[in-house]
């Protein structure tokens, strides 16, 4: 079985010109590449593969992660027309304290005003004494003068979300916000779907998934921590949507170094049924075994029509 993750998907991201997306008019193609090679499966067939009742072969489920706007206003009708359903992935913090998640004050930032005017304003708001005490050197060995904005993104995205802890992450986020972006309770409107919105995809159907609070790499937290980012989400959705037919978790940043026996530990404590990495492979018997907390996902853009557009 093939899990599929997607992020932005919309017709175009002209007030973000370096903003990385999906055009809708190439997920409808992808998923017409879908639905001709693979059992598209909803969330109650999902389900019954983790119970052994469905065959894994030929089978697909898409998964969409960060509650964008998007995924209401483009990618519900088109699942709706086609007579799909998905997974959506709510992170929370933008719901409870009006902020943007941190990795996507960074994408707004870098889309907006390009990698290389970011990441020079990041190298003079980062000093030695703000990072980890192991990253020191890294960071030095990052060069200034990089040709391509490809690279000053991977750098400006290294610096903030590895090498920074979370609380100044966000002083240093806050500070970049009020220099570039500081209408930010306007983005929040614009950016996320609202409460309602989210109860309308729960009540078609669609299988809403927690995402933690804030978005931050459950490994840098300690264990507490990590209790608080899931229980706090998923008591959150709850309120949204009443309750869960299926109660399942979505890693932010997803790859093997981003969580922890811990992470996994506590998502059992509280009975989520799976929980999806980014690790791109297939879902195996294996998998649905012994290791229902980490089930591998593909991005999108390993599939005909899914290569991103800026």
């Amino acid at each position: 079985m093939k899990a599929i993750m997607y992020h932005y998907v919309r017709p175009d991201a002209k007030e973000y010109p370096n903003l990385r997306y999906l055009h809708i008019d190439d997920f409808k193609l992808q998923l017409g590449y879908l639905k001709e090679n693979y059992d598209i499966l909803d969330g109650n067939e999902f389900a019954k593969t983790l119970q052994g009742h469905i065959a894994l072969k030929n089978k697909a489920v898409l998964t969409f992660d960060d509650a964008f706007k998007d995924h209401y206003s483009y990618v519900f009708p088109v699942l709706k027309k086609a007579n799909l359903k998905g997974m959506f992935y709510v992170p929370t913090l933008p719901y409870v304290e009006r902020k943007l998640l941190g990795v996507h004050r960074i994408q707004l930032l870098i889309g907006k005003f390009g990698g290389q005017k970011i990441y020079e304003t990041v190298t003079r708001l980062v000093t030695d004494d703000m990072l980890l005490h192991n990253h020191v050197e890294g960071f030095h060995k990052m060069p200034y003068r990089i040709r391509a904005d490809d690279n000053y993104t991977k750098n400006i995205k290294k610096i903030l979300n590895y090498h920074l802890d979370h609380e100044l992450l966000t002083s240093v986020l806050d500070e970049l916000m009020n220099i570039f972006l500081p209408n930010e309770k306007e983005l929040v409107d614009e950016f996320y779907m609202t409460e309602e919105e989210i109860r309308q995809l729960h009540d078609y159907g669609m299988v809403i998934g927690g995402h933690t609070v804030n978005h931050f790499v459950m490994s840098k937290l300690t264990v507490e921590q990590q209790k608080r980012e899931i229980e706090d989400s998923f008591a959150f959705l709850e309120s949204v949507i009443t309750s869960f037919y299926l109660k399942t978790f979505s890693y932010p940043f997803g790859g093997f170094h981003t969580f922890t026996n811990d992470t996994i530990q506590l998502l059992n404590n509280i009975s989520c049924d799976f929980s999806f990495n980014v690790e791109a492979r297939d879902i195996t018997q294996k998998d649905l075994s012994i290791g229902i907390q980490k089930l591998p996902r593909y991005d999108c853009n390993v599939f005909p029509y899914g290569k991103c557009k800026n």
